[in-house]
């Protein structure tokens, strides 16, 4: 994997460089590369450039993909995004093609991992982490012609605002900027990518550690006695990555019966003897369908869509219960009519109800998961979970555009809350390969999930739960700022407050500052994803730099 030495890049061929607007990026995970990619792509269009000397502050060794896509993980931790929907270079929904010089997921893997370049494929986050890094590189050398660039390898513990400039402070050092963008993401290891505590199974050692390197690291080191039993907290995608990290990435492996019906697992020796998958619900993640299951045309949703549409005129007074949730339940409905299943929107309101009022049991939810398979690989008809995570899935960016920014009214915030968070197990679950995976564990009875409304440290557990967004570091620099009133959280949401161009909306905060990323959920929908269509704020903040440019390109 090739790298750039940003800073010596030579431009003096390009134009006579005059730096006036100095930039900070602090943070490049994908988002961080989206801005830059962004800049470059307004400056080209607007022939402009000489005025913007970037300094981009991140500590990761593979800037583009940060922590959670490090392409160091093992490839067993994978994607529930499908290939075909992860494009760095397309950001507008009218775009339906990258521009010849670069390549979608699905191109580059063909060249790359042809084995993974499927449009169904959900391939491994370290894959997709090579990819992104190398988006990364194209984009500041390319972007090097048009302005001075350095990357520095130091975290910013510290951002103030004095005589008109942003002084960012790393170790040892002050930096001024006229521009700052934040693009922290989940803030470090604490809740980087998926398990953020491990207590040790040793004789006599007592100590729960942050986890060092590549997120799973640790796991796969740890020593365990004879017969331990380790307790996973959570049962969404992070626990699932801890799952396969003590068992596949331990050693063991899941073999297919020569009928290729049955996936069994045979174990290393190296595994827990028991992993406790506790959790308040016992509501598991469900399988995303495969291509064995016919697509649905667009237009099936088009009615739908501009039902949700028309509700942009009650921006501010939406109830999500009442307005958008009957449209996601009809949608729903209707789709399992067009199949032969007898349905309407009361039956699938019945059905939701009925996920949230109970916990389930291990074996409900071990039966839950491996009806969500068979109907994710054409094995049974349809049913109303398929429906609804469909219809979800599919209405995603209009109740995006509907809800962000304060869409809805105050009261129905906590109702969208609550049914969001089913959501994401019911529409954005793991692909049915990695269910199998688990239910393959749970015959081997290698897994077992409980519920338990009390999920504070047990011996030898393993935290698999991410912060939530409005729970930043507790030392880290968003947690500082808001201390100092440069940010601060919506009081309805939580969220870290901007406005549609990512500009922070705070006491002291607005001028030239702007943050993106799961900071702002609640204010801004759906951060969580590496889709480029579903917001247009990076765009917008993007179009705000360029307006401050002057100087035309001259080659």
């Amino acid at each position: 994997m090739s790298t750039i030495s940003i800073s010596s890049v030579d431009t003096a061929d390009s134009f006579e460089y005059s730096p006036a607007i100095r930039l900070a990026i602090i943070g490049c995970g994908p988002r961080g590369s989206y801005c830059l990619e962004s800049l470059l792509r307004k400056l080209k269009a607007a022939d402009k450039a000489g005025d913007f000397d970037i300094t981009i502050f991140e500590p990761s060794d593979f800037p583009g993909a940060g922590l959670v896509y490090d392409p160091r993980q093992p490839h067993y931790l994978r994607m529930n995004l499908a290939a075909s929907l992860i494009n760095f270079w397309t950001s507008s929904k009218q775009t339906r093609r990258s521009r010849p010089a670069h390549q979608t997921l699905l191109s580059w893997l063909s060249k790359r991992y042809p084995l993974h370049a499927r449009d169904d494929a959900y391939v491994p986050r370290a894959i997709v982490g090579e990819y992104l890094h190398e988006c990364f590189e194209d984009t500041v050398l390319e972007l090097s012609k048009y302005c001075h660039i350095q990357r520095v390898r130091q975290k910013v513990v510290d951002l103030r605002h004095q005589q008109g400039a942003w002084i960012a402070i790393t170790e040892g050092k002050d930096w001024s900027f006229d521009e700052v963008v934040i693009t922290t993401g989940h803030e470090g290891l604490r809740c980087s990518n998926r398990v953020c505590q491990v207590l040790h199974s040793d004789p006599g050692q007592d100590d729960s550690r942050m986890i060092a390197a590549l997120p799973f690291d640790e796991l796969t080191r740890c020593q365990m006695s004879d017969q331990a039993e380790v307790n996973v907290t959570g049962f969404g995608l992070t626990a699932i990555d801890a799952v396969l990290t003590l068992t596949e990435g331990r050693g063991g492996e899941f073999i297919r019966d020569e009928a290729g019906d049955r996936l069994s697992y045979i174990p290393s020796g190296n595994e827990p003897a028991l992993i406790n998958l506790i959790s308040r619900s016992g509501r598991p993640m469900l399988a995303k369908p495969t291509s064995k299951v016919e697509p649905i045309e667009d237009s099936f949703w088009q009615p739908y869509r501009e039902q949700l549409q028309s509700l942009r005129s009650s921006f501010g007074e939406i109830h999500f219960q009442r307005q958008i949730w009957p449209v996601v339940c009809e949608a729903a409905a209707s789709l399992l009519r067009r199949h032969g299943i007898e349905s309407d929107r009361e039956s699938v309101f019945s059905w939701m109800r009925s996920w949230n009022r109970y916990s389930m049991n291990h074996s409900v939810a071990i039966r839950t998961m491996i009806e969500s398979f068979l109907v994710a690989t054409a094995q049974r008809p349809r049913d109303i979970p398929y429906a609804l995570g469909s219809a979800w899935k599919t209405l995603y960016p209009e109740i995006v555009e509907l809800i962000s920014h304060g869409g809805l009214c105050d009261q129905s915030w906590a109702g969208y809350r609550r049914t969001a968070a089913e959501m994401e197990r019911i529409a954005f679950g793991p692909p049915a390969e990695t269910v199998e995976k688990l239910v393959s564990l749970a015959r081997a009875g290698l897994i077992r999930s409980r519920c338990d409304r009390d999920v504070e440290a047990k011996p030898n557990q393993v935290t698999a739960v991410l912060a939530k967004p409005d729970e930043p570091e507790d030392d880290g620099l968003v947690e500082k700022m808001i201390q100092q009133g440069y940010l601060q959280h919506d009081k309805v949401t939580g969220a870290i407050m901007v406005d549609r161009k990512g500009r922070v909306i705070a006491p002291r905060g607005g001028n030239n500052l702007a943050i993106f990323g799961r900071c702002t959920e609640g204010v801004v929908i759906g951060n969580d994803t590496l889709s480029r269509t579903l917001h247009q704020h990076i765009e917008r903040w993007a179009d705000t730099m360029v307006a401050r440019q002057s100087k035309p390109v001259s080659f």
